[in-house]
């Protein structure tokens, strides 16, 4: 009788760890990318199209989280916090995290390039002031003589948005006060209703509005962007007064990072599967459609980028008091 409990309790126990091991191993196979901002935007579409590529053969399933708040940061932590679970967590991320933050946002509490890493890069392009068509005002000089109440939609302290924003009423002209949102869709929706009276964003974020129903008034690229049937947006650097402000040439960026204490196997296997992704043929086509460039560069030559750009961001900052801009005392 004793030998036969005995043996019960091995079969047991070893189907509790063959389970045990299967549920490892599945979770193991499980892939969440967080996208820190709202639904739809352009980092959703990135993170969709990472998922249907990595998805099959690499892994089982696949999840896009949008988790917006605190520009980024309410994101960064849920990711650093699942850094040592089975499942892979990734986000998507770019300067508010890794530049621009450090110096525009108070809420920034973590150390990016010490805490996250970039596995790959996925794109780049500029931001746009814009206004709405109905506004009359269709020029950045109606713009900077309009005389009424002003207010500028941003989408988060130490965003893009913020950082071109500021440096606009900084430099150039004022653009009032800002209004902030959580990523650039709410903040083109705002305009469009009228409720501000311009709105600093990627210009991917505007692709569904290329009918006439924006104006784009100033471009953070070093050339300006011409269209076929627009007149051209002049850079924000050629319109500027001081000199001091004509240096002023921002890309946007997007990439895909992870915690840094992940396995050395395991970046170096993330990193080669999102090269696959991020350089085919479909990628190059969503971000084409996204009004970007890919971003061709290795995620090393990435994160020393990010490293060296540390010290032009402390230059605009202190130069151009872009922490005083917009009404925001920082």
């Amino acid at each position: 009788m004793q030998k036969r409990t005995f043996l019960k309790t091995c079969s047991a126990l070893a189907l509790n760890a063959g389970m045990v091991n299967t549920a490892r191993s599945a979770s193991e196979r499980e892939l969440r990318i967080i996208v820190p901002f709202a639904p739809h935007g352009v980092s959703s579409l990135l993170a969709e199209e990472v998922c249907l590529q990595m998805r099959g053969p690499h892994f089982d399933a696949c999840v896009v989280e949008h988790i917006p708040g605190m520009t980024n940061m309410v994101a960064t932590r849920t990711l650093l916090r699942r850094a040592n679970d089975a499942s892979i967590t990734l986000m998507i991320a770019g300067p508010s995290i890794f530049t621009i933050g450090q110096h525009l946002n108070p809420f920034m509490s973590i150390k990016p390039t010490e805490d996250l890493t970039v596995l790959g890069a996925l794109m780049r392009g500029p931001m746009v002031l814009v206004t709405s068509a109905k506004s009359g005002l269709d020029t950045w000089e109606k713009l900077a003589e309009y005389s009424g109440p002003k207010k500028c939609a941003v989408s988060g302290l130490g965003s893009p948005s913020h950082v071109v924003a500021a440096y606009i009423d900084s430099s150039l002209f004022s653009l009032g006060s800002a209004y902030t949102t959580e990523g650039d869709l709410p903040g083109i929706e705002q305009v469009l209703k009228g409720h501000v009276s311009c709105a600093v964003v990627s210009i991917g974020s505007c692709r569904n509005h290329m009918n006439g129903s924006l104006n784009f008034l100033l471009s953070s690229s070093q050339e300006p962007i011409t269209w076929p049937d627009k007149q051209t947006t002049p850079s924000m650097s050629s319109v500027a007064q001081q000199r001091r402000a004509t240096d002023f040439v921002f890309d946007n960026w997007l990439a895909i990072v992870g915690p840094k204490t992940m396995s050395t196997p395991r970046q170096d296997m993330l990193k080669n599967l999102l090269h696959n992704v991020t350089s085919s043929p479909a990628m190059n086509k969503l971000i084409a459609s996204l009004l970007h460039q890919p971003l061709n560069i290795s995620p090393k030559d990435m994160m020393e980028r990010i490293q060296n750009n540390a010290s032009r961001w402390d230059s605009y900052v202190n130069r151009l008091q872009l922490n005083q801009a917009l009404n925001l005392d920082l």
